[in-house]
């Protein structure tokens, strides 16, 4: 049984209703949402009845123990923060168990990623090693193997050759390939993990399994959902990773972390800096209980990617960076005066010369192209020789007995040519009779030509390729979002200890300030922050992983596109696949901006701590606490010097360096931008165009 409480406004009667408790959900496995319960660390699950208020116009359930259910007005229930731990509560497993299973999955990924990529790449290779002695040299990739799934080891082996082998098959520009085929080293990382996630070693029990007892019903749905994101989307896996780090509250974070440093939070007190009486360690714990993506797949649809072959690219003004004229198709007529036709001489009455004005509709320019006119007439459905004696405002290649071959000029749309017609047996036949035919030729094709002939057919496989992409990078720009804040949300609650105070509970107005200038207080504050660097690793293992893949990809796309625009020539589509590859690792980049704010906040202690030994010098004959000044002359260079944050390739990404990465891709973009450059077309892929099925597969 479990009570709901219902009001719309302080004035309201309070009802109070029975209603049954969520099915195949165990009540000890829902939180407390009011602050006794929530500011503590590490607060266990309700025991007993569960109370739920639900929002008047959002409906959205807040659950409250029994005991602190009754102490107040329903209507300041409405004030608390949404916990995730009880929003997304889906597999019936406490969050304590969530994040034990999130950090041994985490120790596992540092420990196996690497023997797992060599298992799923060299799969057959592996397989043969472990039946021989060279088995004993490969430590930790026979421990590996003793553990995997596989059955689905295997399956992901044949599904990332199968993939990579599509690719090869499905494209025809060699640059396409290389493209989806780097793309497709995402999808072999979330392979790996995926089954790591599914390995069960230095015992990580995968909580999701929860769902084989718990969940009964949905067993069919489950299994759906796992074959879909093992196979078809292998980064949908991700889910079910951050759902366990997502739905932990940072109040089961931070002990968690702190006990990996022998550290119990429940022994830190802050003294109050008037009274020095020591505060109620809850206050310590509300400090972090307080308040606080489809432009890549649009792009992604057209024919460079060759997802839709006669679809324009789609990134805006892309085709200004271009010099690449639409090669249109040009209709040419004319007519020939007859007083203007007379007999050649010595011909018998069989040739005539004749004076024709040409018009070619629309005007040729250098933009819309400037082909290859091939001139010829006809008399019925024989084809009439002649040869130009003279040409006004139109240029001759050659000239081959029935066909004259021509350059139109630039903004020139008409011509005139005096000719000679053979084989005529009047001039009538000459003026009135001879039926003009045309044919048009460049030498080059220009992109929209190669859009507008459709040389490349629709595939199933390249539409898939484009919505797995799509959806991974989703996906992964959802994760990097969850991890990236709350990192900056964790040193931001934990700097406000200092900046703002501590709080009594969620609706208290007045703070209570910390002084560090107090022995007591600086140490507690050292021990938190050094719990606070430990639990940043549990955010960081990602971050560090795809933000380094990324700031490389940037490197690369945003380097090839200024080469090509200092040589003047860029191959197509290669220099369209680099600004989509410039544009998904500057969607993956913008993740930096919370994780440099979490450095800044970090880096900033040594300040805060520099101003405190400031002040404590200034008043050293009124203190008698000794030990502070050697305290904080120690940790100022900690911090300084020796403090662990995270970098990317070496570098620490802090808002300095972000603010000068981010100048440079300004102006290197607007370089880019500001040139038009000429175009070639890069290889042929030698294997799609000897595969005449491609566009059925």
């Amino acid at each position: 049984m479990s009570v709901q409480r219902r009001g719309t406004n302080s004035n309201d009667k309070i009802m109070v209703l029975p209603v049954d408790a969520p099915k195949k959900v165990k009540s000890q496995y829902w939180y407390c949402d009011a602050s006794e319960c929530c500011f503590q660390w590490d607060k266990e699950a309700i025991d007993g009845d569960v109370c739920i208020v639900r929002h008047p116009i959002l409906q959205l359930p807040h659950y409250f123990c029994k005991s602190c259910y009754d102490k107040y007005h329903a209507m300041l229930y409405l004030q608390r923060p949404y916990q995730l731990c009880n929003a997304l509560n889906l597999c019936g497993v406490s969050r304590s168990d969530r994040l034990r299973s999130y950090e041994l999955f985490i120790a596992n990924g540092k420990k196996y990623f690497a023997p797992m990529l060599v298992i799923v790449l060299f799969l057959p290779l592996i397989a043969i090693i472990q039946s021989t002695p060279l088995r004993n040299r490969l430590i930790k990739i026979t421990k590996l193997w003793n553990h995997i799934p596989k059955g689905q080891t295997f399956l992901s082996f044949v599904s990332v050759y199968v993939n990579f082998l599509a690719i090869v098959s499905s494209y025809p520009f060699t640059s396409q390939v290389v493209f989806w085929a780097l793309l497709e080293l995402y999808t072999v990382i979330f392979v790996c993990l995926n089954i790591l996630f599914r390995t069960p070693i230095n015992n990580f029990v995968n909580v999701f399994d929860q769902f084989k007892t718990n969940r009964i019903e949905n067993k069919l749905v489950i299994a759906l959902y796992r074959g879909f994101g093992l196979h078809i989307i292998p980064g949908c896996g991700l889910l079910e990773i951050f759902q366990l780090i997502q739905t932990s509250a940072n109040t089961c974070i931070v002990p968690s972390a702190a006990a990996k440093n022998s550290i119990d939070l429940n022994q830190l007190h802050f003294v109050d800096s008037k009274t020095k009486d020591p505060l109620p360690s809850s206050l310590l714990g509300g400090v972090f209980a307080s308040r606080s993506i489809a432009f890549n797949g649009a792009i992604m649809i057209s024919w460079v990617t060759n997802v839709a072959p006669g679809v324009d690219f789609l990134f805006p003004s892309a085709y200004a960076l271009i010099s690449s004229p639409t090669n249109s198709f040009y209709n040419i007529t004319g007519m020939a005066p007859s007083q203007l036709c007379n007999a050649a001489s010595d011909s018998n009455g069989t040739q005539w010369t004749a004076l024709w004005n040409m018009n070619i509709d629309p005007p040729p320019t250098a933009t819309l192209g400037l082909p290859q006119l091939n001139l010829e007439f006809r008399l019925g459905t024989l084809l009439v020789p002649y040869t130009i004696n003279s040409v006004w405002n139109i240029n001759i290649v050659n000239q081959t007995g029935a066909d004259v071959a021509l350059n139109p000029i630039d903004g020139q749309s008409a011509f005139s040519f005096l000719g000679t017609f053979r084989n005529i047996s009047s001039c009538s036949n000459v003026t009135d009779k001879l039926i003009i035919q045309t044919s048009i030729s460049y030498p080059n094709p220009s992109i929209q030509q190669y859009i507008r002939t459709g040389t490349t057919h629709w595939s199933i496989f390249t539409i898939y390729l484009c919505f797995k992409h799509w959806a991974q990078f989703v996906m992964l720009a959802l994760a990097l979002a969850n991890l990236t804040t709350r990192l900056w949300r964790l040193w931001s609650h934990f700097d406000g200890i200092t900046d703002i105070g501590l709080f009594e509970s969620h609706t208290a107005d007045n703070s209570i300030k910390v002084d560090l200038g107090i022995f007591s207080n600086l140490r507690s504050w050292l021990q938190l922050r050094k719990a606070i660097v430990t639990a940043s690793d549990q955010f960081a293992f990602f971050v560090q992983g795809i933000i380094s893949l990324s700031l490389v990809q940037l490197a690369i796309s945003f380097g090839g596109l200024v080469v090509y625009c200092l040589t003047g020539t860029a191959p197509m589509p290669t220099y369209f696949l680099l600004i989509i590859g410039l544009v998904m690792s500057l969607t993956t980049l913008i993740f930096l901006f919370p994780k440099s704010e979490a450095i800044q906040i970090q880096a900033s202690h040594g300040d805060m701590l520099r101003q405190v030994l400031s002040e404590h010098l200034l008043d050293k004959d009124l203190t008698t606490d000794s030990q502070l000044e050697n305290y904080l002359k120690t940790f100022i260079e900690i911090i300084d010097n020796h403090d662990d944050r995270i970098s990317f390739w070496g570098f620490e990404m802090s808002r300095e360096r972000l603010q000068g990465l981010c100048v440079t891709l300004i102006s290197g973009i607007s370089f880019i931008a500001s040139k038009t450059i000429q175009f070639s077309w890069s290889n042929t892929n030698t294997f799609y165009a000897n595969n005449p099925n491609h566009y059925i597969f």
